[in-house]
């Protein structure tokens, strides 16, 4: 049996298959896996270039998401943003992302008709590169979103946007947390200056304790940051005189 493997952390989790080529049940099973995922691959027509039924097969893919909400491909090299906006459609909607992806095949394919007919200028071959590399991320970004997640098992842009408000709400505590201490701790610092010189700063620590100030070893560590914070803003100083 292949050994699972993962890869990868957070969100871009995923789990790959490991066969052992010492096993014939495990080559046996890679083979029909490779012939599976080969059976899959769109057919390539003859005067093709590399990709071209893979393109072919994503575009018709684009298509069928523009349809759902009555878009068509119009041929263009630019996308009709108004369009999309009129049907309630945000920047990071599938509809969004397959009309972005079909203006860049059909960029892509007017500079192959134009590189056929004896244009090789630079600009034409790098019009046609940027045009590959964008739909390649477009088409990566679509596969992420439409991708599931591996521990939770709901969908990874989903799960990205319910995580946003908890995220918000831990930073919005943390500075709630931080103002309602604000003034034990100024209280707190003023004592340290006043202890440490002549107790150390362990003893000043323990001291403050005894005067209701909090735990000795929490004081410690808010005291060596706040010194730590300091003298490195007083050393910042320093070298831009």
């Amino acid at each position: 049996m292949p050994d699972r493997i993962t890869k990868d952390t957070g969100m871009m989790q995923r789990t790959d298959l490991r066969y052992r080529m010492d096993d014939p049940r495990d080559v046996d099973a890679c083979n029909a896996a490779l012939k599976a995922w080969a059976d899959s691959l769109p057919v390539a027509e003859p005067g093709d270039w590399p990709g071209d039924a893979l393109h072919r097969h994503n575009a018709e893919r684009c298509r069928a998401i523009l349809a759902t909400v009555d878009l068509a491909d119009d041929g263009k090299c630019v996308v009709n943003t108004e369009a999309l906006r009129e049907k309630g459609l945000a920047e990071n909607s599938a509809q969004w992302i397959a009309a972005h992806w079909l203006a860049e095949y059909n960029a892509l394919k007017q500079g192959r008709e134009r590189l056929e007919a004896g244009d090789v200028t630079p600009e034409n071959l790098s019009r046609m590169l940027m045009a590959a590399e964008e739909m390649g991320r477009l088409q990566e970004r679509m596969w992420w979103r439409a991708g599931v997640d591996p521990i939770s098992g709901e969908k990874r842009e989903a799960l990205a946007l319910t995580g946003r408000p908890v995220k918000r709400g831990q930073k919005d505590g943390a500075a709630i947390t931080n103002k309602a201490h604000a003034a034990m701790r100024e209280a707190r610092f003023a004592r340290m200056k006043e202890l440490v010189p002549d107790l150390g700063v362990e003893n000043a620590a323990r001291q403050c304790e005894a005067e209701g100030l909090g735990g000795w070893q929490a004081i410690r560590r808010q005291w060596d940051r706040y010194r730590e914070k300091n003298t490195d803003t007083r050393a910042t100083v320093r070298q831009n005189m």
